[in-house]
């Protein structure tokens, strides 16, 4: 039952936003299958991995912290963008959709897809309803997203 309960509310709630959205030109994420995109990708990995530890104090097991860390950003990204809506949609576009050129480039861009990216295709969504509306969608994110975060220490905790 309780893994029924938790992903529903994000499955109805981006269900509505998405009936009712623009239709507007994607960006396409690409993989190139360059070394130095899967030295980035490889490193973000274990930075992310090893981060994820810290949450072996709030009695998660390992493979549950990584879930929790990807949720406590977008969490946080989501807080952030309540007010800043349009600033988080750019951050993310300048980490993940600009030509990478270097390690460090694709360590961004993998950091960015990995910890924002529900947040920014959420937003992203948003971006085109009217204002009222769109705080309060928002804002009802960052209570699902909460929400989420109880499921999955109340699911995977001791």
């Amino acid at each position: 039952m309780i893994f029924i309960l938790f992903p529903q509310p994000f499955l109805i709630l981006l269900a509505i936003i998405a009936a009712v959205r623009k239709v507007e030109k994607s960006k396409k994420y690409q993989f190139r299958n360059k070394k130095d995109e899967w030295i980035g990708l490889a490193s973000a990995m274990t930075v992310l991995l090893l981060f994820s530890l810290l949450f072996f104090g709030a009695g998660l097991a390992f493979p549950s912290t990584i879930v929790f860390l990807c949720i406590i950003t977008n969490f946080m990204a989501a807080a952030f963008s309540v007010v800043f809506h349009p600033l988080t949609i750019s951050l993310y576009e300048a980490n993940v959709f600009v030509k990478c050129k270097t390690k460090k480039d694709y360590f961004y861009k993998y950091i960015a897809i990995i910890t924002t990216g529900i947040n920014y295709h959420t937003q992203k969504l948003l971006r085109f309803m009217p204002l009222v509306i769109n705080k309060f969608l928002a804002v009802l994110f960052v209570i699902l997203l909460v929400w989420q975060l109880f499921g999955v220490f109340m699911i995977f905790g001791d």
